[in-house]
């Protein structure tokens, strides 16, 4: 009798440390996946399952792509409202601006295999939206064409991103506009 005792005091003494950093860890996860849907709530798009997806696997890019946004949506709309290129948002050069822009800015300070799959996260949740809530992405349907030019522009912007590491936003939006003129982006319009 006393050495099961012993024995189940043991087993106490050696599993209570471990199940308090179960526990400790549970709680820094849940305050993790917490903050990742915070963080993609703030979007100016609608995010779908796709993305959310994304960012719990990718939580420290996720919040990184946050403030990457936030901080450089200024610039896209600069280009927007001076009409630098056309005013297609879907297909145009635009469009192609924007995802190029914003990857290519994601991609100073992220890696490109997350970013690729970010992009088609983001397309996936296009076609997801559309077809189950009818919400659409700057008011056209998402259709193969319009997909395959932004997961182009998207690559684009990736490695102009990677191969310009350290070039300033600014640098970054008049180089992605060089690019779209000399037809290195793709548009459909």
């Amino acid at each position: 009798m006393l050495s099961r005792n012993i024995l189940v005091l043991m087993i106490k003494i050696i599993y209570s440390p471990l199940l308090f950093l179960i526990i400790k860890q549970m709680k820094y996860l849940s305050i993790i996946v917490f903050s990742i849907i915070i963080t993609f709530n703030s979007f100016s798009q609608n995010k779908g399952k796709y993305q959310y997806r994304w960012a719990i696997f990718h939580p420290v890019a996720a919040i990184k792509v946050k403030h990457i946004y936030k901080k450089n949506y200024s610039i896209y709309l600069e280009v927007k409202q001076k009409k630098l290129l056309d005013t297609i948002e879907n297909g145009g050069k635009l469009d192609a601006f924007r995802h190029g822009f914003f990857m290519a800015c994601f991609a100073q300070k992220i890696s490109s295999k997350k970013l690729i799959k970010l992009g088609i996260a983001h397309e996936k949740d296009d076609v997801y939206l559309y077809r189950k809530k009818k919400k659409y992405e700057y008011a056209d349907v998402p259709d193969s064409a319009s997909i395959l030019m932004d997961l182009t522009n998207n690559k684009i912007g990736i490695e102009i991103g990677k191969k310009y590491k350290n070039i300033s936003p600014y640098q970054l939006k008049d180089t992605i506009i060089f690019y779209i003129q000399n037809h290195q982006l793709k548009t459909i319009q």
